[in-house]
């Protein structure tokens, strides 16, 4: 089979609004109680701060991971600040985790300004992953490495077979409960290796060679390992570890917020489980936590006190939420809306110490279709965009900047090349086919046929650049750079002539060489009228 890929991704945005969707009284789960009498507000900061990242190569990619200097005082946003001196949260310096531990994120420009909602439509909505940094290990902005995130370090052995994770001391769940090594334990011990849950691993998950599930040690309160008995160094950098890494695919993945997901393990509950299942409608205890594990379903918001004390033996029994450790919390949810909340417990802050996120909240709207979506965004009534937009639609966009007041970003994908031909070698379903897809020559008179210019103005508005798909520049896998431009020329005469060296002439000048028992189309031009051979799609 032949699939064509492009690999470019749109966004618009304009400034946070302040109009119509006014920023919302500081929101807070009901259920922390502080162990200690508030201590006077922090300092907040109303306006933009010291720092300023570095300038961004063409081409290049904004870093972030922060090598500064570490910041040494720390400040809340207004909101926060309002919710310490009611009583309702923690002080920050007992919501952020100890010192050293603190994450500091590099901002893409410069530190910003406390306060406003982003308003995102689109014909989807977004889920607390999409909108905050809620993963163990997150990807680096080229999308090509994982980085620390909710896990404070990851390391691995040389051999590739056993990597070390550490934890970030005294951070807490949104609800300001602990999170310790037990919620990793229960994660992998519990959910992931347990059989009934999971009856097979990813193959990320597994030894290459051997087959065998991975092997978790916990090395003390801050530290585990993860071995395997082959090296499988694909563990470290696979972006499916992006996923697993966090609490969204529970039971497949690293963090659980136990003192909730426990109430629903048969290991932990099991008094209470035929109730749980009746009131659930499920027929199991297994389909009952698929069922609860659903961050697009749950809110984050609880229904009674949660304590802000770690105790082995605590169980959440009020109606069912799911805190989160990203920065932002979903606090209402519906079929065509969803509201997000600032996580007051957030792990991060920027350079200048200023506790993340910089915005009090998202709220999201669902539309019809995509037209409805982008005429939205171009009309200033969304905040963001990046799903709906089609490359076709470029000079649209453009066109509209200025009356929309809005800016257009293109964010360059490391993938090697903005669209591609990719060709199944394994095609089997048609003998003369199959081979010819496995023939060098083939391939290459297919990749000299193909009118790449053409595409790239028709398909991508005259954004991409023609080229192989290799490993990016950027990557240590890049071969070198005469391999992005080999055999990539337009040039029928010459695919014509490697197809006749192959059995196959273009006897009537159509555009299609015939040979015994098939007919292959060498006039290739994707996005603007597509030849192909019997039995191949482009």
């Amino acid at each position: 089979m032949i699939a064509f890929v492009s690999a470019i991704a749109l966004m618009l945005g304009i400034a946070c609004n302040s109009g119509s969707d006014p920023t919302p009284a500081p929101t807070s789960p009901p259920a922390t109680q502080p162990t200690a009498a508030p201590t006077a507000a922090p300092t907040a900061v109303p306006t933009r701060t010291s720092f300023v990242a570095p300038p961004l190569q063409p081409g290049g990619y904004p870093e972030w991971v922060y090598s500064g200097p570490r910041p040494t005082t720390f400040k809340e946003s207004p909101a926060s600040a309002a919710l310490v001196a009611q009583g309702r949260i923690l002080p920050l310096n007992q919501r952020l985790p100890v010192a050293d531990d603190i994450l500091v994120m590099v901002p893409f420009d410069e530190a910003g300004v406390y306060g406003g909602i982003l308003r995102v439509t689109s014909t989807g909505l977004d889920e607390p992953d999409g909108v905050g940094l809620g993963f163990g290990l997150g990807m680096d902005a080229a999308g090509l490495r994982l980085i620390s995130n909710i896990f404070k370090e990851f390391t691995g052995s040389s051999d590739g077979r056993v990597f070390t994770f550490k934890i970030r001391k005294g951070s807490r769940w949104s609800d300001g409960y602990p999170f310790t090594m037990e919620d990793v334990r229960f994660a992998l011990e519990d959910l992931v290796l347990n059989k009934e849950l999971m009856p097979g691993l990813p193959a990320v998950l597994t030894s290459p060679i051997s087959g065998n599930d991975m092997k978790v040690t916990f090395v003390d309160d801050v530290t585990f390992t993860v071995t395997f008995d082959d090296p499988n160094f694909s563990f470290a950098e696979s972006s499916a570890m992006n996923i697993f890494s966090g609490m969204h695919g529970c039971p497949r993945c690293f963090i659980s917020p136990s003192h909730v997901q426990k109430r629903y393990h048969i290991k932990y509950n099991a008094t209470e489980i035929p109730a749980l299942l009746t009131q659930y409608n499920q027929p199991d205890w297994v389909r009952l936590f698929t069922t609860i594990r659903s961050y697009s379903r749950y809110t984050s918001t609880p229904s009674t006190a949660i304590p802000t004390t770690f105790d082995a033996n605590y169980i959440y029994k009020g109606e069912h939420f799911l805190p989160w450790m990203g920065g932002f919390i979903m606090t209402s949810v519906s079929d065509n809306e969803v509201k997000f909340d600032r996580n007051h417990y957030f792990f991060g802050v920027d350079p200048d110490g200023n506790q993340l996120p910089y915005m009090d909240g998202i709220h999201g709207f669902k539309v019809e279709s995509q037209a409805v979506s982008a005429f939205r965004m171009m009309n200033a009534e969304s905040d963001y965009l990046k799903n709906d937009l089609l490359l076709n639609e470029m000079p649209l966009y453009l066109q509209n900047m200025e009356k929309g007041d809005y800016s257009v970003l293109k964010h360059d994908s490391p993938d090697g090349a903005d669209s591609t031909l990719t060709v199944n070698q394994e095609f089997v379903q048609d003998p003369e086919i199959g081979a010819l897809l496995r023939t060098k020559d083939f391939r290459i008179a297919l990749s000299l046929a193909w009118d790449r210019n053409s595409t790239n103005e028709t398909a991508a508005s005259g954004l991409g650049v023609p080229r192989n798909m290799v490993p990016h520049e950027s990557t240590p896998y890049f071969p070198g750079a005469q391999y992005t431009t080999l055999d990539i020329e337009y040039d029928l005469n010459k695919a014509k002539q490697i197809m006749a060296n192959l059995g196959y002439t273009d006897k009537d000048g159509d555009g299609v060489s015939v040979g015994v028992g098939v007919t292959v189309g060498v006039g290739v031009s994707v996005g603007v009228g597509v030849r192909v051979a019997v039995g191949v799609s482009v």
